[in-house]
């Protein structure tokens, strides 16, 4: 796709950031994931094992996965966060972010 420029690799040095913070001080595994091309996969699928391939399926976690070949995006938890992320949080997130 080409360089995207100064403003997207800030972007995802804020995201990178953050990642690192949220594992600092929780001990929460985050990651960003954007496909073009699911290979037909359902997307909670293709976000679970997007995880278990960057984190070896360990610890508490979350993987945003940016769906652009159907649409559907996706919020992963695991572990904790799949217990104090709720439903609800995770709507209402998607919803002011969209």
């Amino acid at each position: 796709m080409g360089d995207k420029g100064p403003v997207a690799a800030e972007a995802v040095a804020a995201i990178n950031s953050q990642a690192e913070l949220l594992y600092e001080n929780y001990l929460i595994n985050a990651a960003v994931v954007t496909s073009d091309d699911l290979g037909g996969q359902e997307a909670y699928l293709y976000a679970s094992e997007a995880y278990n391939d960057i984190y070896e399926g360990r610890g508490s976690g979350l993987l945003l996965l940016i769906n652009n070949d159907t649409g559907t995006d996706i919020l992963y938890r695991t572990g904790s966060c799949g217990t104090y992320i709720s439903d609800e949080a995770e709507k209402e997130a998607f919803f002011w972010a969209t």
